[in-house]
């Protein structure tokens, strides 16, 4: 009778599911950034909730710069605040300003008032919406975080070091090299 077939243990298929997830969020994000290489386009990351329930913290938009005088009120769009900050708000109202200029009032969608007007000759429009997929970079972005990420990698590398000099260089399950 022949033996039957060894089942992974849980342990590698737990590791394995782990392994897939982190390549197809991988693959999630190249594909991204070639969309938005090949369009001209920018990702931006939602860090606020100020556009809830339409764009959640963590979302990524993928934006491209457009003429200001292109915008409608009603749309969501990315500009740039006096103090250099990117905000993503719904226009509000908008009034041309002369040269291609625009001058919008923008508002999140929870804020309770609008921003300050800004003039503006171009703004960021989003091409592409994904919820969520900003959310691992949020969590990342804190020094504490990036602390324990950097002692967390490195006791996994010292760990693997340590188990491969354990076992003279040989991969599991592997036949022991016979002296010459």
């Amino acid at each position: 009778m022949p033996p039957l077939p060894s089942r992974p243990r849980p342990e590698r298929r737990l590791l394995r599911l782990l392994s897939w997830a982190v390549a197809l969020f991988g693959a999630a994000c190249l594909a991204l950034t070639a969309f938005a290489i090949a369009t001209g386009a920018q990702p931006l990351v939602i860090k606020t909730g100020s556009m809830r329930p339409q764009l959640p913290v963590g979302t990524v938009a993928v934006v491209r710069l457009v003429p200001a005088d292109t915008v409608r009120v009603g749309e969501v769009v990315a500009v740039r605040r006096s103090d250099g900050k990117r905000i993503m708000h719904r226009v509000q109202s908008l009034r041309a300003a002369g040269g291609g200029a625009v001058t919008l009032v923008v508002k999140g969608d929870r804020n309770r008032a609008a921003d300050p007007p800004l003039t503006v000759t171009k703004v960021e429009r989003p091409i592409v919406v994904v919820p969520w997929l900003g959310q691992p970079i949020e969590w990342i972005d804190s020094p504490w975080v990036e602390y324990w990420l950097g002692v967390l990698t490195s006791a996994v590398a010292l760990a693997w070091l340590v188990d491969r000099r354990r076992r003279g260089g040989r991969r599991t399950g592997s036949p022991a090299r016979e002296a010459p």
